[in-house]
């Protein structure tokens, strides 16, 4: 009896090993990853991805790059916040990237790039700038700008910039950098139009009036006065200098 459980279990086990060095020559000679689809990346092409994510001998298999992409995902990418790689046939994977959330960035120098999130969180810090984010200059951090924690500038910056970015992005109005000073004042920079905001008080309102006034300027250079801007006082004036 015992002797044939034995032989029964040796079958079993011969027949998994036998299986499995099936599957392992299926899938080294059928896997081969022949094309990568990508999605999700504003920052990288499809060229810089591959350069960046794929440089391991496992990476030019379907499966195993699958299998590793879960147990040892790829990270420390700038401005990647995570990678998925899912097989869509036996030679083709897709390639789907999660990038960090950049709601705005501050500029401190020409190579010093701080990224933040919508809760004022640094994401990145970079010596690059990508194009579209709301760019701001601000009077020096009051702390050391690290990732992961909260952006070092007072609550009412925080709080100009955030009104800056919705009511811009509502708005559809792209201005090239805002400039918020020590004693709060504000400056945006649109073209070759200086828009000065004067402090916060009213700056949504502000804000909301340049749909129906930057048309008009077109082909302009100069300065656009909304700093005594109220309800009360509605004249905007705009000073030409070129």
């Amino acid at each position: 009896m015992r002797k044939k459980a034995r032989f029964y279990i040796l079958n079993i086990i011969l027949f998994l090993v036998i299986l499995g060095v099936i599957a392992f020559l299926f899938i080294y000679i059928c896997c081969g990853v022949k094309s990568r689809t990508f999605a999700g990346s504003t920052v990288y092409s499809d060229e810089e991805l591959t350069e960046m994510l794929f440089k391991e001998k496992y990476d030019d298999n379907v499966v195993s790059s699958w299998f590793m992409g879960i147990f040892r995902p790829k990270t420390g990418i700038p401005f990647v916040e995570k990678v998925t790689i899912m097989p869509t046939s036996l030679t083709e994977v897709k390639v789907t990237v999660k990038e960090k959330e950049r709601y705005g960035v501050v500029q401190t120098s020409d190579t010093d790039f701080y990224y933040f999130d919508s809760k004022y969180n640094l994401t990145e810090h970079s010596d690059r700038y990508i194009e579209g984010t709301p760019l701001f200059m601000l009077p020096a951090f009051s702390g050391k700008a690290k990732e992961g924690s909260p952006l070092p500038t007072s609550g009412a910056n925080k709080k100009t910039m955030g009104t800056i970015i919705d009511e811009t992005a509502k708005r559809g109005i792209s201005v090239a950098d805002t400039v918020i000073s020590d004693d709060g004042s504000i400056v945006m920079n649109y073209g070759t139009i200086e828009i000065r905001l004067g402090t916060r008080t009213n700056l949504k309102e502000k804000i909301m009036r340049l749909p129906y006034v930057l048309p008009n300027l077109q082909g302009l250079s100069g300065i656009l006065h909304l700093e005594d801007w109220t309800e009360e006082n509605t004249d905007i004036v705009f000073e030409k200098t070129g």
